[in-house]
């Protein structure tokens, strides 16, 4: 860390950035609570269900519904892409996203999906 401008050094940057998104995204949002989404089907069909082991309703700890639906899509998927990640988790179409207000989950002091 620049200590002058409080920015990351380039090798800081270097590492973040092989992190992957979700690295890089939960450091910009530290400040920010974690709270717990449950992700559910809505049944409208898509062939993007093949893509996934996605089936019934996921609790997810994030700090927002779309860091959410990524954790979810990369938790779930049957296959690794190059580029894009694909998952009906990610459209709000085919997954319902909604906050869940339960004290039980704030245990969770990470981000990721909750076990069953």
């Amino acid at each position: 860390m620049d200590t002058e401008t409080n920015k990351p050094s380039e090798a800081e940057s270097i590492d973040n950035s092989k992190a992957g998104p979700l690295a890089s995204n939960r450091s910009i949002l530290i400040d920010a609570p974690l709270r717990t989404w449950a992700l559910r089907p809505t049944g409208v069909p898509s062939s993007l269900w093949s893509l996934t082991t996605f089936t019934t309703v996921a609790y997810v700890r994030a700090c927002d519904p779309f860091e959410a639906r990524l954790l979810a899509a990369q938790w779930f998927k049957k296959y690794d892409f190059q580029g894009e990640p694909l998952s009906p988790c990610l459209d709000p179409d085919l997954v319902d996203c909604r906050e869940v207000m339960d004290d039980r989950f704030n245990m969770f002091d990470e981000p990721g999906v909750l076990p069953e």
